[in-house]
């Protein structure tokens, strides 16, 4: 038995030999499943706590840290043990403090087995379809997604309003990535139609014009897009969201360089960057640091871009990172390499055709590749294969081992 340093309350780790005698032990007592009840009731009252107000993130659950095998022990519990409601109920309940610290993969695991219980609440199923909806959008699997969104949407539409528009909204972006910006302008038509039944719901207004950004960075109206940024940024949710200002900055900054702004885009991403490790949000600063290396990359900058690029790809864990951001470092990367660096090219080159052979995003290739002057891409059979991210971490380290390269946080 070891006491473990902390800031809040005694903690302890057991040998793995103690831990498995006392699981014996409560079970030959007959002790064990209320042991584990007690258990996921105590992390499930610490979640609730860390996140239950709007514009919770990541910093809200550092306090959890500590806490994470409990979080796991109790999901394994609850397959074992729990009833199917209980098991959604949870899953769901650590989506945001899984997500905000870099953990998708494993969190998708878990909720694939939630959509396939039997016996879920409609709404319970709903947010399960929705969440996992949301983590195939996040790897780059938008097809997957559109079919999870859309059956999300069927079981919210007459449960939950607010989720209900949650997922017609993250639809409507995966529509806008796969170039059908009709489906995309009429999901979110829908959207405002019922929130207009329920007003005053400023969270859920502030993502519409979040989605509405991004939907027109998308569809190249980037002025549009800048000038909702702004919006978004002057709103009062914004000053209680912390992560909705930094995706605002971020989107902010990559509308602003495809208007060919870029000096003001590597402005915005700076201070999306500081304010994403302010609040400890992985995913977020791996996006506005992917943001940031592209201005950089633009304005000739190799210092600003590769410190960037390292940023980006740091943020989260090797398995966890998001194809789109590490597509756009290898571009802007791949822009500033010179002649000599034919490693580094043929890494960003490798990086690049892998994520245009096996991800299904049209209107983003063709913005990402036309600033960076590259010819349009020949398209190819959809492969989906995992050799993407062995290759980002293989830039990540040839970026680290350039010599003269400051790769500290700017």
């Amino acid at each position: 038995l070891a006491v473990l340093p902390s800031t809040d309350e005694p903690r302890f780790r057991l040998l793995d030999t103690i831990r498995t005698f006392s699981k014996e032990r409560l079970s030959e007592i007959g002790e064990e499943l209320d042991c584990g009840r007690r258990l996921v009731g105590w992390v499930s009252a610490r979640v609730a706590a860390a996140g239950g107000r709007v514009g919770a993130g990541a910093s809200q659950f550092e306090s959890l840290e500590s806490d994470a095998d409990n979080a796991r022990a109790s999901v394994q519990w609850l397959f074992e043990h729990g009833e199917p409601d209980h098991i959604a109920e949870f899953c769901n309940s650590i989506y945001v403090w899984w997500m905000t610290l870099g953990r998708k993969s494993e969190l998708g695991v878990w909720l694939r087995g939630v959509v396939q219980l039997e016996l879920l609440a409609p709404e319970v199923r709903g947010l399960g379809l929705l969440n996992l909806g949301r983590i195939c959008a996040q790897a780059s699997a938008h097809d997957e997604s559109v079919i999870l969104l859309t059956q999300a949407a069927a079981h919210l539409k007459e449960s939950d309003r607010a989720l209900y528009c949650q997922a017609l909204i993250t639809l409507a972006e995966n529509h806008s990535l796969l170039g059908d910006f009709p489906a995309a302008r009429k999901l979110m038509g829908e959207t405002r139609r019922v929130l207009r039944l329920e007003p005053g719901n400023e969270a859920m207004e502030c993502r519409v014009r979040l989605s509405t950004m991004y939907i027109a960075i998308n569809e190249g109206d980037y002025e549009n897009a800048a000038t909702l940024a702004s919006d978004v940024l002057r709103s009062p949710i914004a000053h209680i969201w912390t992560d909705a200002r930094v995706l605002s900055m971020s989107s902010q900054s990559e509308a602003l360089r495809f208007q060919g702004r870029l000096v003001e885009s590597l402005s915005v991403s700076g201070e999306a960057v500081d304010l994403a490790r302010g609040i400890s949000n992985a995913s977020a600063l791996e996006f506005a640091a992917s943001q940031r290396a592209a201005a950089g990359a633009l304005l000739r900058d190799t210092a600003v871009c590769f410190s960037a690029a390292v940023a980006a790809l740091e943020a989260v864990e090797p398995h966890e990172r998001d194809p789109q951001a590490v597509y756009r470092l290898a571009l802007s990367v791949a822009f500033l390499a010179d002649e000599g660096a034919s490693e580094l090219r043929e890494i960003c080159e490798s990086v690049i055709k892998e994520f245009e052979a096996s991800v299904r995003a049209p209107s983003l290739i063709i913005r990402e590749r036309s600033i960076f002057g590259r010819e349009q891409s020949t398209p190819v059979e959809e492969l989906r294969h995992p050799a993407m991210m062995p290759m980002a971490q293989a830039l990540h380290l040839a970026l680290r081992n350039i010599q003269g390269v400051d790769t500290a946080p700017r």
